[in-house]
């Protein structure tokens, strides 16, 4: 996970620091995985509703690495998770406009785009 970095543009990211002192810090919160879409007044990675937001790391050929509790495992692209990425790196967080693609899919449990509780 590249943690609460995700919520930041690539170019803005520091790198990891052991202390988590810094959002922008890759890895921050790492260990808490936020779905791909949230709502204005979901918790975020740190656990408060407003702080940035945490998302996978795709460093596998530009690729992220799920496991399911199924136990098979696939490579996928962020969008294909369901994640929307600016041109600049930062993961978006909520449904703004033009959202096609942006749900929570694969994390509901049903198969179906529902809101994080």
């Amino acid at each position: 996970s590249l943690g609460t970095a995700a919520g930041f543009a690539t170019a803005a990211r520091t790198p990891y620091n052991n202390d988590g002192t810094a959002l922008s810090d890759i890895g921050n919160h790492a260990w808490s995985l936020d779905p791909p879409r949230l709502t204005p007044t979901s918790d975020r990675g740190t656990g408060n509703a407003g702080s940035s937001r945490t998302a996978v790391d795709a460093r596998h050929r530009s690729r992220t690495n799920a496991v399911f509790a199924d136990g098979h495992a696939r490579a996928y692209l962020p969008e294909e998770l369901g994640y929307r990425v600016k041109d600049d790196g930062t993961f978006l967080d909520v449904r703004t406009g033009d959202d096609s693609g942006h749900h929570n899919q694969l994390f509901s449990g049903s198969g179906t785009d529902k809101d994080p509780i």
